[in-house]
């Protein structure tokens, strides 16, 4: 089958996430990363994320995912890398290019921030402090609305007996330190369950404090994704969140006959605009609800780049590009090497069906433990067609 011809142009058009002088170095510490339940192979995986939305930029990224093969997946698939990239295998390489472009003038961005004094504090496109502030749970009644936010209470963790909260509810880390993923939230129906919440939040160093949030019941709950920028806040788009249980993400699916409500939208772009004023920009993000009477409701803040951006400023043009309604997210770590894993999947690239934005070459990246990583989302007709094909395509991969 021959390849398809049409590019795929994303929400920000010709546009990049990052203004001109500002250089993608996202390269982190395993430490800053603790309260996602991720593996440590992802302060190097990290690197290669945003890929076609951070053009005409100079980025860093790892080799793993800059190969001919791996790059080769990206452009077959319709996408544009076109960057100044920095390549490292080490994570002194990593450091060593950022403090380069710092002397050369670039400011750095990041998803999540540096170890302290790792650069030098205006070398940051975005004060880790403030980053801090705006990702932390605790704050948002700074920046979001109050009809827009469930009923909520801050508990100190200094205490050995384990208060009276109410039940249903949701139990989420307070403090400063990067969360997402649901590592660092507990679903809570009873007692015993609330028990094992405190115990596990008691376990993890640096949690001072726990939300206690109320259990809205929702129709859906969306990642929404925003361009913070001196001119405004830019909406690129919203991916419904896929979960196995309460709190236990598993992907993301964008249905064009399920929108993300204008509302919504309008909520998003309100609280970007308070994370404007107080001095942030750059690619941003939250989790919002939809209750079962049509309340908006705002969970959790991501000032940084979301798992589903990539998602949603590529899936407009994929689905126009092939007459598809629906996408769901892809993300398979691999035993194919990155040769194997092209073929398995070719035929679906080349008709449309799958849209890759991130392959990492196992060989090149040893921290993976993998042979290869692909990532990317499953184009389909309404969004039963995506989840079969999702599966269908998930199994190419061994």
């Amino acid at each position: 089958m021959k390849a398809i011809e049409a590019s795929l142009v994303s929400t920000l058009g010709k546009r990049s996430l990052l203004p001109a002088g500002v250089a993608f170095a996202p390269r982190v510490d395993v430490a800053q990363l603790r309260f996602l339940g991720v593996p440590a192979s992802a302060a190097d995986t990290v690197s290669t994320t945003m890929m076609g939305g951070m053009n005409g930029r100079v980025t860093v990224r790892h080799k793993g995912c800059a190969t001919s093969e791996t790059l080769g997946m990206i452009a077959r698939s319709g996408i544009e890398v076109a960057e100044d990239m920095r390549t490292f295998s080490t994570p002194e390489e990593a450091y060593r290019h950022a403090r380069s472009l710092v002397r050369e003038g670039h400011k750095l961005a990041w998803p999540y921030p540096p170890r302290k004094g790792r650069y030098p504090e205006a070398a940051n496109y975005v004060s880790p402090r403030l980053w801090r502030k705006l990702n932390s749970k605790r704050n948002l009644p700074l920046i979001v609305p109050s009809e827009y936010l469930a009923d909520r209470s801050i508990i100190s963790m200094d205490t050995e007996s384990i208060p009276d909260i109410p039940v249903p509810c949701y139990i989420k880390s307070g403090g400063d330190m990067p969360t997402g993923m649901g590592y660092a939230v507990r679903y809570c129906e009873s007692r015993d369950e609330v028990r094992a919440a405190w115990d596990f939040f008691k376990s993890l160093d640096g949690v001072d404090e726990i939300i206690v949030e109320e259990a809205v019941s929702v129709r859906g709950c969306w990642c929404v994704s925003l361009s913070i920028e001196e001119t405004g806040v830019r909406y690129l788009g919203a991916a419904e969140q896929l979960f196995s249980s309460p709190a236990r993400q598993i992907g993301n699916i964008i249905d064009d006959d399920d929108p993300f409500p204008m509302e919504g939208v309008k909520a998003a772009i309100e609280i970007g605009e308070n994370a404007k004023t107080m001095g942030f920009r750059g690619p941003a993000g939250m989790d919002i609800g939809v209750s079962e009477d049509g309340r908006i409701v705002v969970f959790d803040p991501n000032f940084r780049p979301q798992g589903s951006t990539q998602q949603t400023l590529f899936h407009p043009a994929a689905a126009k590009r092939g007459r598809f309604r629906a996408s769901r997210s892809l993300n398979v770590n691999s035993g194919l090497n990155i040769s194997d894993a092209e073929r398995a999947l070719r035929r679906h690239i080349d008709s449309g069906r799958l849209v890759i934005y991130r392959a990492i070459d196992g060989r090149e990246m040893p921290s993976v433990p993998d042979a290869s990583v692909v990532t990317g989302f499953v184009m389909g007709e309404d969004r039963e067609d995506a989840n079969r094909w999702h599966a269908t395509i998930t199994k190419c991969l061994g």
